[in-house]
Formats: structure tokens, C-alpha cells, sequence
């Protein structure tokens, strides 16, 4: 129930939901559309403005840091799942995510010798089409990558951040491997995940990756211009945040 609930709310909280919505009651409401009009101009006005959006997520995100500073190899880098929204049955190909820079810095963590193994983390987070598995399909992807099938791990159980902990906390236990593993998942994913982890009694080393905000430039495009694109940096910090309050009413973190 609290996952088909998540799913809903994910979507009503997106910024561009509100604005449709704050419009249709102008329309209704023709005495008072001016109140509803306005509104959604402000509305529109700060979710799509470059320079806001940017110091926003650049607060929220974890900073990242180079593969180099770590000098000592882990024995585990545990991957989260969000890289992938889909497996194409028809393409015979997975459709990737905005945050698929988390495959990718997983294979490159692996290829320099930083992590030994790779223990994915993720089922399927779909309401619907439940037979698509997350980390069966980045196995195959670290597999086509070079990465032996013997240094991948794979917990296809869990659906969203808390049962990832859970999930992951308890199949480290049974492969006896009590190390810190190196966490990896998006910088604005990370607070979330750290909170849910440290619940689950795991202490993890983090590795943001993904990073969505960049250097702030004060410029007429950056501070004047909308930009479109700016609507899902908030609708991801929205959902981090409400997501934050969700799992701290359940007792997930």
C-alpha cells in the first residue's frame, strides 16, 4: 500500500501538475480565476527559472569527489537502482534513466580497481509490469562491460530506497561480509539513502554520482530566461523531500 501511495504522490507533487491544475480553476472560477492566474504565473516563474533551480539542487546534493581519493580498494561498491526506467521487450534493450550515470561510474569504480565486487540493489519500482527486474538487467550490462559474473551480486527483491537497506544489509549478513561498502547512487538521491541505511544498522561510505547542478553563472540566460528543463530538478527535490517525511512517518529512517 505505502508503495502504490509513494507513486501517487510522486506524482502530485510535480510543479507542472499544480500549475494545469491553478489554470483549470481559473477556468472555473471565472470571478476569481485572477487569484488562480497569478498563481501559476509565480509558479512557473520560480520552477523554471536556471538560477534558482541550480541553487537549490546544489544545496540538496551530496558533493561528489574523485575515484582517486580512494586510496584502498572496497570489497563491496553497492549500486542503487534508478539508472533504468525500462527493459524494451521488443528491442531486446534496457531504456535508460537521467540517472544512468550511476551505471556508469559503477563500471569505471570496478575497472580502476576501487570496488572488488558490485552488489546491485533494485526489483522492479513499476506498479505495473512487475516482471521487469533492475538488477537482473544491469547485470547483463556489467557482464556485456567485461565485469565477471562472479563479482556481481544481485538483490532483486527490494522497490524503493528503504528496502534497498533492509534488503541489502541483510544479504551482506549471509555472505558473512562485514566491511563499509562504498554506496553509489545520485548526489541528490544520497541523503535519502544514507538516512535509510544507517536505520537498517549498515554503516556505508558514500559516492555521489550524477551530479544534476553546476557553477552559477550571473547571467541574463541563467537568471532571467526560463528554462523548461528546470521543472524537473524541483519535481526530483520535491520528491526527495517529501519522500525524507514520508520514511521518517513510517520509521524508515
Amino acid at each position: 500500500m505505502f508503495f502504490i501511495f509513494s507513486k501517487v504522490l510522486d506524482f502530485l507533487i510535480s510543479p507542472l501538475v499544480w500549475v494545469v491544475f491553478f489554470l483549470l480553476m481559473a477556468l472555473r472560477n471565472k470571478d476569481g480565476n485572477r487569484k488562480w492566474l497569478v498563481a501559476a504565473t509565480v509558479l512557473l516563474l520560480i520552477t523554471t527559472n536556471p538560477f534558482l533551480s541550480n541553487q537549490a539542487v546544489a544545496l540538496w546534493e551530496i558533493p561528489a569527489y574523485p575515484y582517486t581519493q580512494i586510496d584502498k580498494p572496497y570489497e563491496v561498491g553497492v549500486l542503487l537502482g534508478g539508472g533504468i526506467n525500462m527493459y524494451d521487450e521488443e528491442l531486446k534493450r534496457p531504456m535508460y534513466s537521467q540517472s544512468v550515470d550511476r551505471i556508469l561510474q559503477t563500471i569505471s569504480l570496478y575497472k580502476e580497481g576501487k570496488i572488488k565486487k558490485i552488489l546491485v540493489s533494485g526489483g522492479s519500482g513499476l506498479v505495473l509490469n512487475q516482471g521487469f527486474s533492475e538488477s537482473d538487467v544491469t547485470k547483463k550490462i556489467f557482464m556485456d562491460a567485461g565485469i565477471p559474473e562472479s563479482d556481481i551480486i544481485i538483490e532483486n527483491k527490494s522497490r524503493n530506497t528503504h528496502e534497498n537497506a533492509v534488503e541489502t544489509s541483510r544479504l551482506l549478513k549471509e555472505l558473512g561480509i562485514q566491511s563499509a561498502p562504498l554506496l553509489i547512487t545520485s548526489a541528490f538521491h544520497m541523503r535519502r539513502s544514507l538516512a535509510c541505511f544507517s536505520k537498517a544498522g549498515l554503516k556505508v561510505i558514500p559516492y555521489p554520482t550524477d551530479i544534476k547542478s553546476g557553477s552559477s553563472t550571473l547571467t541574463p540566460d541563467k537568471l532571467i530566461i526560463p528554462d523548461p528543463s528546470c521543472i524537473s530538478g524541483w519535481r526530483m527535490l520535491f520528491k526527495e523531500w517529501v519522500g525524507l517525511i514520508a520514511y521518517k512517518m513510517k520509521g524508515y529512517v
